[in-house]
Formats: structure tokens, sequence, C-alpha cells
């Protein structure tokens, strides 16, 4: 139980970042 603890924030964390990117990358190509 207590792995899962510590892995829970990091997805959350992965997660947002590459949402982020994501968004940062279609502002990026946008003309």
């Amino acid at each position: 139980m207590h792995h899962f603890k510590v892995l829970t924030p990091c997805i959350l964390i992965y997660s947002i970042h590459k949402l982020m990117t994501k968004r940062f990358v279609i502002l990026l190509g946008r003309p």
C-alpha cells in the first residue's frame, strides 16, 4: 500500500505534464 501512495502523485504529475506538453505543442504549431 505504501508503494501505491508514493506512486500516485508521480502518475498524476506525469499525466498533467503530458497534457501540458500536448497543449504547448498545439499552441506552437499554430501560425
